[in-house]
């Protein structure tokens, strides 16, 4: 008898039978009364009223629609015909599934909890505002409408979505926030393809993923107002679209599907971890409706440091229609393979640092470098710019790549603020250059360049140019100095040591202050081209050559240009190396004796030529340049000599002029021994040197031409003769003013013609 009693016991504890009860509401709408409750479908009232142990069937439309206003627990509820309402204090928690097959269910800020399979396959929804909670198994809604209000949804398994334009999502929000796996799938007919929350939430724990999928490629998971992205990753097919906003938290581990900021309104990105895609090749980042429509980036106050990171290896982040700017102006990295600006796109850099690792393309949009400075980092490849306009402007540029980097094939990089090249090798593409409108730094890790892009110096200020130790020679390229204002110092040696390119001159002077230790040099055929009076190097230049074809040093001096030239020199085995600097003023030396062959010794000018490398014959001749108002009046060139000053002797010697060449008077022999030389002349009255002409002006005084001049030294000056002519090469002398004679201050003249 024992022994059966406990066996009964047993049973009674382990198998509890399910108790169906059907809604009739046959005295009135409270769930809580068992009158309105039958045990079939249809029957009597008077059954219990339902409990955890019971499945709930409501299946008919009857007298009075069913409210539920307390906490109540059962196992089952299927909705197929009539209504049921929950109230503010209806909670209501499904321990297996949830079946809406018809009729309608209504919340009204009370909770739904449903820890089985939640199903919509007919009529409707609403979820005018509360909780529902799917905890265990699937969220599916293949059918009839879900209105989600402004209800709060928690699911934390999987979602299946078969009719997505059923769901209304209100002003909702959705919470994704299960431990392991959940898979999101829109299974779509082929007319929407688009799941579309109001507000969505990815909080996982272990960092889990959520894994989208769609029956076609193009199906989206669009997102009107919020997404928060709190912890986990998302992974599948698809594409994510973000009409307003979206917040990352620290912990949040990156998406594996494209990501976009859509729609016509505008938006806030707020990240406190990487905006990160992976194993995409197609990002999209900034397509909204409108090209005025701005997205701006901000820092969150959960990011682990002040820097907005972004990206990785695998993604494009395209900037389509749109505006994407960074108005906190923390520091931006980027870790894209290529940030692009298509037509209808703007980017707008932060004014902090911007690091980009990948290429930067704009195909016809709008970059606004914001006065920020922009770093190419990392491994960028060949070609990492391609600019479809050809000119891109940048504030402050920094290079500093493990590999190489290099503007497109015709990209000119404009450089306002300093440009700075930290790492790396230029390769740049035919017909690329910098345009170099600041400071410029070549540091110890710059490589050497391939030597197809330019550099283009192009400021209208001072620009000071300077190369680490040892990185002298790392540029290859062309180089142009084309600057409409302030003089280009250049605070370090630069040496020009590529085969067949050119220094153009164009406007601007370099000016090199320390010339002990700083110069300009040029060998293995690196050609100075176009220097004059408007752009030359004032300190000095050095050469090294093999070939037979003259030198000219472009050099110069307080406004004029001074060039010398070396030939001759060319069959020695060593390597030769000359230096050259023109002086525009007494040589210390100036008023010292000179040979009985010469009349005078200019006081106006000078030139330090030396020899630094090599001794072997044959030595070089040299050429001085003349000019009539630099030279302080030459009227017969053929009687200029080539003079230089015996530091042993203690006097000016003649070389003689072996030769004319445009403005150009050549040694008679060449020359052995190396140390300041200037013109001298064999007749003082056609070349009256030593006058040290300061400015030369002529302005109109109603019918007279007032001629004034000024000069800043006269050495044996007697007089100023005033010289007409029509046609440029026939002179008449209209006049004459007498000279100081002696003088070693400034001067005026003046003559009225």
């Amino acid at each position: 008898m024992k022994i059966f009693l406990l066996f009964a016991g047993l049973l009674l504890t382990t198998v509890v039978k399910a108790q169906g009860r059907f809604w009739v509401g046959s005295t009135s709408t409270d769930w809580n009364i068992a009158a309105n409750w039958s045990l079939s479908s249809g029957g009597s009232g008077g059954a219990s009223v339902p409990d955890m142990n019971s499945q709930v069937f409501i299946d008919m439309v009857t007298p009075n629609a069913c409210i539920l206003g307390t906490t109540t627990t059962i196992q089952q509820l299927t909705v197929s015909s009539g209504s049921l309402s929950l109230t503010a204090t209806g909670n209501l928690t499904v321990t297996n599934t949830f079946t809406l097959s018809g009729g309608v269910f209504s919340l009204d800020s009370g909770s739904l909890t449903v820890n089985g399979f939640f199903s919509i396959t007919n009529g409707t929804f609403n979820a005018n505002s509360g909780t529902i909670s799917v905890t265990s198994n699937t969220f599916s809604v293949s059918g009839g409408t879900l209105n989600a209000g402004s209800a709060n949804f928690f699911v934390s398994n999987n979602m299946i979505i078969g009719s997505p334009s059923s769901i209304q999502p209100g002003t909702s929000t959705v919470t994704f926030n299960g431990a392991g796996q959940q898979d999101v799938l829109a299974l779509s007919s082929g007319v929407s393809g688009k799941i579309v929350f109001y507000n969505l939430i990815i909080n996982k724990s272990n960092n889990s993923q959520i894994n989208f999928n769609t029956s076609a490629s193009t199906d989206t998971f669009q997102i009107d107002n919020l997404l928060t992205l709190t912890a986990g990753r998302f992974t599948g097919s698809g594409f994510i679209r973000i009409e307003k906003d979206v917040v990352t938290e620290a912990n949040f581990g990156g998406s594996g599907i494209p990501i976009a900021c859509t729609g016509p309104n505008p938006g806030n990105v707020t990240l406190g971890s990487p905006l990160a895609v992976t194993g995409v090749t197609n990002f999209v980042g900034i397509i909204k409706n409108s090209p005025s429509v701005t997205v701006s980036v901000f820092r969150a106050a959960s990011a682990p440091d002040d820097t907005i990171r972004v990206g990785n290896f695998d993604a494009k982040f395209i900037v389509r229609t749109g505006i994407l700017q960074f108005p906190n102006n923390n520091p931006v990295l980027a870790r894209f393979q290529i940030v692009q600006i298509e037509p209808g796109g703007t980017f707008i850099a932060p004014t902090n640092y911007l690091f980009n690792a990948g290429q930067h393309i704009n195909t016809g949009g709008i970059f606004n470098a914001n006065g920020g400075t922009y770093v190419f980092y990392y491994p960028a490849i060949p070609n990492s710019t391609q600019i479809t306009n050809h000119i891109e402007t940048f504030n402050n540029l920094i290079i500093d790549n493990q590999t190489q980097f290099g503007p497109g094939t015709n990209d000119t990089l404009v450089v306002n603020g300093t440009f700075t090249y930290r790492n790396g090798t230029n390769a740049g593409q035919p017909g690329s250059a910098f345009s170099l409108k600041g400071d410029v730094v070549f540091e110890a890790g710059a490589g050497a360049s391939l030597g197809v892009t330019s550099l283009i110096f192009s400021g209208s200020g001072n620009q000071n140019v300077s190369f680490a130790p040892g990185k002298e020679d790392v540029w290859n390229g062309s180089v142009t100095i084309d600057k409409p204002g302030g003089t280009m110092t250049l605070n370090s040696p630069w040496i020009l040591d590529n085969f067949n390119k050119t220094f153009t001159f164009t406007r601007g002077i370099i000016n090199i202050p320390d010339t002990a230790n700083n110069y300009l040099f040029f060998t293995n055929q690196f050609l100075p081209v176009g220097a004059s009076a408007a752009s030359y190097v004032d300190g000095p230049v050095r050469v090294k050559r093999w070939t037979s074809d003259p030198f000219e040093f472009p050099i110069g001096n307080a406004g004029f240009y001074g060039p010398i030239r070396i030939s001759d020199f060319w069959g020695t085995g060593e390597d030769v190396v000359f230096s050259g600097q023109y002086y525009h003023q007494p040589s210390v030396f100036a008023t010292n004796p000179k040979e009985a062959t010469l009349a005078n010794v200019s006081q106006r000018e000078w030139w330090h030529v030396k020899r630094l490398v090599g001794t072997a014959p044959p030595p070089p001749y040299l050429w001085l340049s003349y000019d009539n108002v630099r030279s302080g009046g030459v009227t017969d060139p053929s009687k200029l000599r080539v003079s230089r000053w015996n530091s042993i002797t203690s006097i000016w010697e003649d070389h003689g002029n072996g030769a004319m060449s445009g403005n150009f008077i050549r040694s008679t022999q060449a020359i052995q021994d190396f140390s300041p030389f200037t013109l001298a002349s064999t007749d003082q009255t056609a070349n009256p040197l030593p006058v040290q002409l300061i400015s030369f002006n002529v302005v109109q005084q109603d019918r007279d031409g007032l001629l004034t001049w000024r000069t800043a030294s006269e050495q044996n000056s007697n007089r100023f003769e005033i010289e007409q002519s029509n046609d440029g090469i026939s002179f008449t002398k209209i006049g004459q003013v007498a000279g100081a004679g002696n003088s070693s201050t400034d001067i005026d003249y003046s003559f009225t013609d």
